[in-house]
């Protein structure tokens, strides 16, 4: 006799996806987090993007309609002069360079120049960073704070591909 000439089984069988489909986006609209407009004096952090963590010239930081796109336009042996671009006009940045794990020192933060008066181009020479360094960004917008923490594995030069033909 076959299992599935059972009817219950077979029904089963029928049944079972379908209520695994229900579940989960019934799970889904339960816990998810409704988003909300941010509220004047309160700060949210930016969610950096994975470009961040290697070798890629450029870094995105993200909250909702908040994008910001980090690169360096110039470098030089002991510094590197940093652009940020936002696709919102931006009240102003505020930026610091420091070690990782030392936040005892505090946030010792620089102002960050715009480079045209719309508030969406900024740029600020920074220090070239140390491996084991992060950059630090506070970004304010309508009395509203945005924070992050960025690798400045970004910041280093590309390697060559091993694959690449040496000429």
């Amino acid at each position: 006799m076959s299992v599935f000439t059972n009817r219950h089984v077979v029904v089963a069988l029928l049944v079972a996806p379908i209520l695994a489909i229900i579940a989960y986006f019934a799970v889904d609209y339960i816990v998810t987090e409704t988003p909300h407009a941010a509220q004047a004096g309160q700060s949210y952090s930016l969610v950096n993007k994975p470009n961040c963590r290697y070798p890629s010239g450029v870094c995105d930081i993200e909250n909702g309609d908040m994008k910001i796109r980090a690169k360096p336009i110039e470098q030089t042996e002991d510094a590197i002069l940093l652009g940020l671009t936002s696709k919102v006009a931006l009240d102003a940045i505020l930026i610091d360079l420091g070690k990782a794990d030392d936040l005892d020192n505090g946030f010792n933060p620089s102002p960050v120049s715009e480079e045209t008066n719309d508030g969406l181009n900024w740029q600020v020479r920074i220090a070239k960073p140390q491996p084991n360094e992060v950059i630090r960004v506070v970004i304010m917008l309508d009395e509203v704070q945005y924070f992050s923490e960025l690798s400045t594995a970004f910041l280093l030069p590309k390697d060559p591909s091993p694959f690449a033909e040496n000429d």
